[in-house]
Formats: C-alpha cells, sequence, structure tokens
C-alpha cells in the first residue's frame, strides 16, 4: 500500500480548519451571551435610577440616587403667590334709559364696560334702551350683540318716505319693526338672558307699570317700543301697552332689588333742544316737549343711582337713526370718561399701567 503524504497532509488541515470553526462558532456565541447580559444589567440600573424615590412605610424618606434637590427645583406650585389678595369684583346693574335714536349711546357704553372687564350682573331697559338690553343679554359678548344690532336697519324704526312727509306724520315703522324683532328672537323667553334683564312698559289705559323679566322677547320689546307720539299701542296679553318713556323711564328702585349693586344709569334724554337733521320738525319738538317732562319727573328715580352717565349728542335727533354708529361712539367716550368711578363701583383697583382707558382712546370710529 502506497503512503500518500499529500493526502495526509490535506486530511489534517481540513480536520484542523473544521476544528477553527467550530471553536470560533463557540467563542461567537459565548461574546454575544456576554454582550446580551451585560446591556441587561446596564439597562435595569438604569431603570432603577430614573425611577421616583418611594420610601416604605416604616422607613423614612430619603432622597434616592439620581433625584433632583429640591433647593435647586424651587419651591412646589402650591406655594401660596406673594401680594395683595385680589379683590371680588361687584356686579353692577345697568339701567338703558329712552331716547330712540339717541339711546344707541348704550352700546358704546356696553362696549367700553366689557373692554374693561366691568361686571355686568343684570340689566334694565327702557323704550330702545329695552331692545339695545335684550340684544346684550342673549349671550353678553360684546361682538355678538353688536352683530345682532345691525339686523335692525333703519327703515325698521322710521320712515322717511314722501308720504310721511306730506302728511305731515312721525313716520315711524310698525311692521317692519315687528318683523325686525321676531326674526331676530324668534320665539325665545326673555328669562332664557345670559343675563338677568328686565324690560318695562306700561298698560295705556290703565297706567300700570310692568317691570317684566320673563315672556315672549319680541312682544316685550314691541310693546316697550311703541308710544301715542310715534307708533300705535301694542298688544300685551289682551291688554293696550306703550313705553314707559313718559312714565318711568328709569326705575331704579325696581332695579336695585336684582342683584343688589350699584346702580349705572345711561340718560340720552335730551336736555335742551337738538339741532337735529331730521325730516319732521314739529314732530322732533313734540318729542322733545314729551321727553323734558318725563325727564323732570324721574329726578327721584335717578337721585337713587349710583352713578349716571349723560354722553354728549348734540346734532343727534330722536329720529336720527342714521347717527347710530355717531350716538355709540360718544356712549363709549362718556363711559371711558367715567371709567374711574365705575371700576371704584366694581371694586376694582386702578390698572398698574396709568388710570386706565382714557377719553382719546375712544377716538378710533365707533361702528357697531
Amino acid at each position: 500500500m502506497r503512503f500518500d503524504v499529500r493526502r495526509l497532509l490535506n486530511n489534517s488541515f481540513s480536520i484542523s480548519l473544521r476544528g477553527l470553526v467550530r471553536a470560533g462558532r463557540r467563542t461567537s456565541f459565548a461574546l454575544a451571551v456576554g454582550v446580551a447580559v451585560f446591556l441587561a444589567s446596564g439597562c435595569a440600573s438604569t431603570r432603577n435610577s430614573s425611577r421616583p424615590f418611594e420610601p416604605t412605610p416604616h422607613a423614612p424618606a430619603e432622597r434616592g440616587v439620581g433625584e433632583l434637590n429640591p433647593e435647586i427645583m424651587g419651591p412646589p406650585e402650591s406655594q401660596p403667590a406673594y401680594g395683595p389678595e385680589q379683590p371680588e369684583k361687584t356686579p353692577l346693574t345697568v339701567i338703558l334709559g329712552p331716547g330712540m335714536a339717541r339711546s344707541f349711546a348704550a352700546a358704546g357704553v356696553l362696549r367700553a364696560l366689557a373692554e374693561n372687564k366691568i361686571p355686568v350682573g343684570a340689566i334694565v331697559g327702557t323704550e330702545t334702551g329695552a331692545l339695545i338690553a335684550a340684544l346684550y343679554s342673549i349671550d353678553a359678548k360684546i361682538n355678538g350683540f353688536e352683530w345682532r344690532m345691525m339686523k335692525f336697519k333703519n327703515d325698521a324704526f322710521v320712515s322717511s318716505g314722501i308720504l310721511s312727509r306730506f302728511l305731515k306724520s312721525p313716520g315711524f315703522s310698525s311692521k317692519k319693526l315687528e318683523v325686525a324683532l321676531e326674526r331676530v328672537f324668534g320665539a325665545t323667553d326673555l328669562a332664557k338672558s345670559k343675563v338677568p334683564t328686565r324690560v318695562s312698559f306700561r298698560n295705556s289705559k290703565t297706567g300700570e307699570f310692568y317691570f317684566l323679566g320673563e315672556g315672549e322677547t319680541a312682544k316685550l320689546l314691541l310693546a316697550a317700543l311703541s308710544g301715542p307720539d310715534w307708533r300705535d299701542p301694542a298688544n300685551w296679553q289682551g291688554a293696550p301697552a306703550e313705553s314707559a318713556a313718559f312714565s318711568r323711564p328709569f326705575p331704579v328702585s325696581e332695579a336695585k332689588t336684582l342683584v343688589g349693586g350699584p346702580v349705572l344709569v345711561v340718560d340720552t334724554m335730551i336736555s335742551t333742544p337738538s339741532e337735529s337733521s331730521a325730516a319732521d320738525a314739529d314732530a322732533e319738538k313734540k318729542l322733545f316737549l314729551s321727553m323734558q317732562k318725563s325727564k323732570l319727573g324721574a329726578r327721584q328715580d335717578l337721585e337713587q343711582a349710583d352713578l349716571v352717565i349723560r354722553p354728549q349728542l348734540t346734532g343727534i335727533g330722536y329720529r336720527d337713526y342714521h347717527k347710530r354708529s355717531e350716538a355709540a361712539f360718544q356712549g363709549k367716550r362718556a363711559a371711558i370718561e367715567a371709567m374711574p368711578q365705575i371700576r371704584r363701583l366694581a371694586g376694582m383697583a386702578e390698572p398698574m399701567s396709568g388710570r386706565g382707558a382714557r377719553a382719546g382712546e375712544a377716538e378710533e370710529q365707533y361702528s357697531p
């Protein structure tokens, strides 16, 4: 038998190579296992170090490893704030008096109150002031209030047609106003208002005074907006009803019972004859004399008010509904001028930045 050295060497080399491969595999497996064990132990230690320290019931609490020093973090959020406590605001009861087109000055007053965060606890309205009060109290949001006010066009209040001038009548609209009221308020009840609201009017036959906070809003307002000098009496529960503008324009004593807070009155009744642009000067003069007579009788009511705001409305007549924006602008300006007094009534301190809203801030054109 022939001895083949070459084959023997080849077989030996193959056996050695296979052994090395097997050994390498075992070594690699061992290394992989070692790395896995190392990583697992590292993650566990990391979790333990990041876990908040929880003391046992029987051991005193000690800060754990990795927990931040409270002195670095500062005091807890539950720490009481320093400085004087903020006083609670006192809601105002706002009375919006009569004045027809001039009453839209009340819209500017309400905007000034909203911008200065003056709380309105209740709102009372007579004649057109009742309409503005009801429009505001739906949700007590000033932008929505002004948007709803735009739904009432000028011809819903007064007609300036040729026929009305020829007949020498005041030319006040009835049907258009009724349609506008139903479109905006529908069948909603005044009691559903976000702000407690009262509408005043009277029985045109018996003189009985109504101070109501519930009932169909559109019908209540139609009664409040009717009058002998501009619109036929409305029907309220079978009785003829008309505005209380000529009897109780400012029901302060009744208003004081609503929320018990201070009473702010917006007086837009004219004190001197206006050089109005109204087409019918005779009708304007008649309205002026009636309003003046009513205002003289309202002195006792006004004396009970905590503050009376009288916007400067020279040149704006009772029938000048095309000047509503100008009236609102003057109302806002008057409220801003009286804001220090209003803030005191509401129990609010003067703002640190100065004296609050200035009269000059109302120079921006008011466009409800």
